[in-house]
């Protein structure tokens, strides 16, 4: 038997954490907090009402292969570019900037298939951002090895 916080069985910690799942009681609290936090709750039901940005452009790939790693740290310095976060305290964060990543570790890409889109109102900072993306991944011949995401549950 193992005894988690306030004396809680694993099994009906479990259970409760579905319960709050399947009532709603969880996705209540979450309106609660982004709500607290003064965001617009009516997005969480409706995602159509995220902004959206002017240009959706697309990044295309050069070449062909596996993408065998994905520079992730640049990839978050880019979507910042876009506007999507600060690069200076005082910048003003653009909440329609973004990357969709369309393509990740181990897929394999065609040349000319569109592997991200960058969002952004910002169309002269996007064409520029598209090489550095693309430098981003390194592609091989070859499927690399399938990396597990969780390598041991602890109990």
């Amino acid at each position: 038997m193992v005894m988690l916080g306030n004396n809680v069985e694993k099994e009906d910690a479990k259970k409760l954490v579905e319960n709050a799942i399947s009532s709603g009681l969880a996705l209540n609290k979450f309106k609660e907090l982004v709500s607290y936090q003064g965001g617009n709750i009516n997005c969480i039901e409706n995602t159509k009402l995220f902004p959206k940005s002017e240009y959706n452009i697309e990044v295309i790939s050069e070449k062909k292969g596996y993408i065998n790693s994905m520079d992730t740290e640049e990839i978050g310095k880019i979507s910042c570019k876009l506007g999507a976060g600060r690069e200076k305290k005082d910048d003003q964060i653009d909440y329609s900037a973004g990357i969709t990543i369309l393509k990740k570790t181990g897929d394999f890409i065609k040349t000319g298939e569109t592997i991200a889109l960058l969002h952004t109102n910002q169309k002269e900072k996007a064409d520029n951002l598209i090489m550095d993306y693309l430098n981003s991944i390194k592609l091989t011949n070859s499927k690399p090895e399938n990396h597990k995401l969780i390598y041991e549950v602890i109990d």
